[in-house]
């Protein structure tokens, strides 16, 4: 029996779902339940940027809440804060066929969440190279906003644990330097 393919963004749709889940339950809590769901979400505009953080916080703990189970992964103590819950899961990831779609919708999540702390909302190139150095290059512009990351020579798996470092790092208000990361500042973007 053939497996069924995952979307490679499928934990990223996931967590686009949550979020918007999230945003009707905090404006219901508001007692703004006359309002429907789209209307909902078009006040998303008056959060604040802590608030939004706190429905991204929500969102992606779900979602790694729903691929341990998907994964049927024998992870039993969760973290309280979602960035230190994606830190175990890929310290304990294991070969399932939603890893790959996983890894890859946590990039696009870590984007949202680079965009709502006013850092930049980064893309990501990858490459390889006959050398054996693996390492990620982040680029930023002229604001010091973080406008790509481009990696050599670095698995799905190593790109996503070192973006969550810095994702980590940048939450905190913190600076490197974090291992196999190379900083450049262009003036001219």
């Amino acid at each position: 029996m053939k497996e069924r393919e995952i979307e490679f963004n499928y934990f990223y749709k996931m967590f686009r779902e949550e979020y918007r889940k999230n945003i009707v339950k905090t404006r219901r809590e508001k007692q703004l339940n006359d309002c429907n769901d789209g209307l909902l979400e078009i006040l998303t505009m008056t959060y604040t940027k802590g608030e939004i953080l706190q429905l991204y916080e929500n969102s992606l703990f779900q979602v790694c809440v729903n691929y341990l189970s998907l994964a049927d992964s024998s992870m039993n103590i969760l973290p309280n804060n979602s960035l230190e819950f994606v830190t175990e899961i890929l310290n304990e990831i294991e070969e399932n066929p939603y890893q790959k779609s996983f890894l890859a919708s946590l990039q696009f999540i870590f984007q949202d969440y680079f965009e709502c702390l006013e850092i930049g909302r980064p893309i990501l190139f990858s490459s390889e190279e006959d050398s054996n150095d693996s390492y990620m290059e982040m680029v930023l512009d002229s604001q010091y906003k973080i406008t790509q990351f481009e990696t050599m020579n670095m698995d799905l798996l190593e790109q996503t644990k070192t973006m969550t470092k810095v994702l980590i790092l940048e939450s905190h208000r913190q600076l490197g330097p974090i291992s196999k990361v190379k900083y450049y500042y262009r003036k001219d973007i």
